[in-house]
């Protein structure tokens, strides 16, 4: 009897990271041409990225410099300075993190199906996810 209790017990539990491929999987799918066609090759951590207010000051500032549309050289010269000063500065916040609550999880989906043309073509697409599995964005799909 417990032996039973146990296969069953660890039958029923699954690892987040099956859950989120195959959220991730369901999603591809429903946008193939031909999702009978649809092969797993790989699904992969890429990175984790933490809450942090001081992550999102940077972030704010990096929308502003993003979004700046002047011609001004000086101008344009002060604010790519800055910008790359503020993508520093978040690869190290968030490399020092690594504590508190999770932002999102980026994943790796690699996968073949068949294109429009009948052929079978292997694609990776990068998946972001909230911890309660919510998709953020659309997935890219890599080059």
């Amino acid at each position: 009897m417990k032996k039973l209790l146990l296969i069953l017990l660890i039958a029923g539990c699954s690892k987040p990271v099956d859950k989120m491929q195959q959220l991730c999987e369901n999603h591809l799918k429903a946008s193939m041409n031909d999702p009978a066609s649809y092969e797993f090759v790989s699904f992969v951590v890429i990175d984790t990225i933490y809450n942090s207010p001081l992550k999102d000051e940077v972030d704010r500032q990096l929308t502003e410099c993003n979004n700046y549309k002047g011609s001004d050289y000086d101008t344009l010269t002060m604010i790519n300075h800055k910008r790359d000063s503020l993508y520093k500065a978040y690869s190290t916040i968030n490399a020092t993190l690594h504590s508190g609550s999770i932002h999102n999880i980026n994943y790796r989906l690699v996968a073949r199906g068949k294109n429009s043309f009948g052929g079978v073509i292997t694609n990776s697409y990068v998946y972001s996810l909230t911890e309660s599995g919510e998709i953020l964005g659309d997935p890219s799909k890599e080059k």
